[in-house]
């Protein structure tokens, strides 16, 4: 990776209502879809893969691609 002395890159803060206060609502446009999965005809194992693609619409499944598995890399509270 190139280094650049010249250029600094930080994260923009969300703007408040006062200097210093911590917004409790931000916004995000999903106006293009940016993620697809397809199943090619090198697969293996098509129902395999069909499973763990249809798995991902379910609230269990979403939830694991998400965030991933609970106990290990999160905790579900309340």
């Amino acid at each position: 990776m190139n280094k650049n002395d010249k250029f600094d890159l930080i994260a923009a803060p969300m703007p408040g209502l006062k200097e210093g206060d911590l917004e409790k609502f931000s916004f995000q446009s999903l106006s293009v879809v940016k993620f697809g999965a397809s199943i090619t005809t090198s697969c293996k194992n098509l129902y395999a893969a069909y499973k763990l693609l249809n798995y991902d619409y379910s609230e269990k499944g979403s939830i694991l691609f998400n965030f991933g598995i609970e106990g290990e890399i999160y905790k579900m509270e309340n």
